[in-house]
């Protein structure tokens, strides 16, 4: 099949969507702790195209388990890292989250893309629309400034579960699609949009 090829270090914006790989998404840096099988190109759920991420994890009361990608590097010389937000989609199981399926993304940002210690968390994110696809959003604009450099935007499957389950083993069944790492907007989304002092004329 027909593959674009790699750059090690990409222009703004960058858009994945995942539809020129085979079996793994050979232009980032992945990896897991749970399974070498993850993550992988999935055919059976995706927004667009044919193909989307997935990226599983099972974890018990053992260490925590992750599975994860890494963008190819950014030139923060250009366009510091606090400059920038990633929006992607993101799908889940069929349930929302729970205690069994946390289902958490934790997005942060890397100065080695070899080197998983060196990943710093930004937010981490959840689907709450079990079965259905949704479009997030993570702004890097508190990645401090003081820190080692970072050059590369990371996506983390790990299962974070509450602190009332009663369960002692989790999963995580997670897939990415669409991902964009672009400029923040000088218009961002609006978030929490509440309507106060409504009447059933007004």
């Amino acid at each position: 099949s027909f593959r674009t090829e790699c750059v090690e270090e990409f222009t703004l914006p960058f858009v994945e969507d995942f539809e020129s790989y085979d079996a793994s998404p050979l232009c980032w840096t992945y990896g897991s702790t749970y399974s070498s099988t993850y993550p992988n190109i999935n055919t059976s759920s995706k927004v667009s195209g044919q193909q989307s991420l997935y990226m599983y994890v099972y974890q018990d009361n053992s260490t925590p388990k992750h599975t994860y990608i890494v963008s190819p590097r950014i030139d923060v010389s250009a366009t510091p890292i606090q400059t920038l937000q990633t929006k992607f989609y993101m799908g889940v199981s069929d349930l929302a989250p729970n205690y069994m399926y946390p289902n958490t993304l934790i997005v942060g940002v890397m100065s080695d893309s070899s080197n998983f210690a060196t990943f710093y968390p930004i937010d981490t994110v959840t689907n709450s629309r079990g079965g259905y696809w949704e479009e997030l959003e993570v702004s890097f604009e508190n990645y401090p400034t003081d820190s080692v450099n970072g050059k590369f935007i990371a996506y983390v499957s790990q299962p974070l579960p509450g602190p009332n389950t009663t369960y002692t083993y989790w999963y995580n069944q997670i897939y990415l699609d669409d991902i964009v790492i672009r400029e923040t907007p000088e218009c961002t989304r609006p978030q929490s949009i509440r309507i106060a002092g409504g009447t059933l004329t007004t």
